[in-house]
């Protein structure tokens, strides 16, 4: 960004440069770790670097990215004729398109986004051995620090985690009770003969409301439907962090506890599905008032803990996925 971009009234091109080296020294202070606000001149405010923000003439706050993006890559913007000729060469199912007719792609946001400088450079320093990898060591150890899990398996996508979870737990006739499907998911469960019961809570398709847990799994119904079709066909209880198809809307802790104390009673299992665990995470913090003054850390140890299954399909931040289960002194996974 230009000083230029945030002065009320046209300057020398000197002022302008000195400008710009004033906003990158202070930038770069913010980074350090500078603390309190900072002054520029005209009234302009830096402010500390976990919020870093410079105020434009109006009076109105600008955000800042601490970070600069160094890598482009080239985009192709076809003749509309050609995209509809892609489109119908493709059965308009987007799935087929090439990308080289498609110049925005909004298809996915698994393993689109930007990696760091400190993700590049680990590239470089991978150990990438047959066996005794110590990459692997690494993410054994990052996984059990976050999630808690001490059995991994490692896959190149989250919905290679769910079919092995389906093909490992699910058999024809089964019930798989969820807060709410994903596509893939509910293509793994179908496809290994079990049925989706979706038992969200009357607050998830209300659209102007301000309930905070959407993503609530009804605990009523739930019981119900173990009661409906018994234990024996229902592998497992399916919570989704956070409900992507319905807005991303997340469940509570709370909601937890209680999905818990039904699959204790029953004794069935818990997978997490943390595709959007961050996320989901982050509202419990400012949603529920028991965990306003937790780490985020804290709360993913508290949702992971109350699973046996974890699927964690890490593409949407660090390009890899995983299937994670819980020790084997669970009794669930004794099946």
């Amino acid at each position: 960004m230009s000083s230029a971009a945030i002065c009320p009234k046209k300057f020398s091109t000197s002022f302008v440069i000195s400008q710009r080296r004033r906003i990158l020294h202070i930038l770069s202070r913010c980074k350090e770790g500078v603390p309190a606000h900072m002054e520029l001149n005209e009234g302009y405010v830096m402010q500390s670097s976990n919020n870093a923000q410079v105020k434009f003439y109006t009076g109105e706050n600008i955000p800042l990215e601490l970070h600069k993006v160094r890598v482009v890559q080239k985009l192709h913007l076809r003749p509309i004729q050609r995209r509809y000729d892609a489109l119908e060469e493709a059965g308009y199912n987007t799935f087929l398109l090439n990308t080289k007719d498609v110049f925005l792609d909004m298809l996915t946001d698994s393993g689109v986004n930007a990696m760091s400088d400190n993700q590049v450079a680990s590239m470089m320093v991978a150990d990438d051995a047959y066996a005794g990898s110590q990459s692997f060591d690494k993410m054994k150890a990052a996984v059990e620090a976050v999630f808690g899990k001490r059995l991994i398996l490692p896959v190149h996508q989250g919905r290679a985690a769910e079919n092995i979870i389906a093909r490992t737990f699910i058999k024809p006739g089964d019930v798989i009770p969820m807060n709410y499907h994903f596509t893939t998911t509910k293509a793994h469960f179908e496809l290994n003969g079990g049925t989706l019961c979706e038992i969200y809570t009357p607050e998830a398709f209300v659209i102007h409301s301000d309930f905070p847990f959407k993503g609530n799994l009804d605990i009523g119904k739930l019981e119900a439907v173990i009661q409906q079709y018994g234990t024996e066909r229902v592998p497992f209880i399916r919570l989704e962090a956070s409900t992507n198809l319905i807005g991303g809307q997340p469940f509570s802790i709370a909601n937890m506890y209680e999905v818990r104390k039904i699959a204790d009673k029953y004794g069935i299992m818990m997978l997490l599905d943390a595709s959007l665990l961050g996320e989901n995470a982050w509202m419990i913090k400012q949603r529920e008032p028991e965990f306003k003054n937790k780490s985020i850390k804290e709360i993913l140890a508290t949702m992971s803990g109350l699973c046996e299954l974890v699927i964690s399909p890490a593409a949407k931040s660090v390009r890899r996925a995983a299937a994670v289960s819980a020790p084997m002194s669970r009794h669930c996974l004794k099946k």
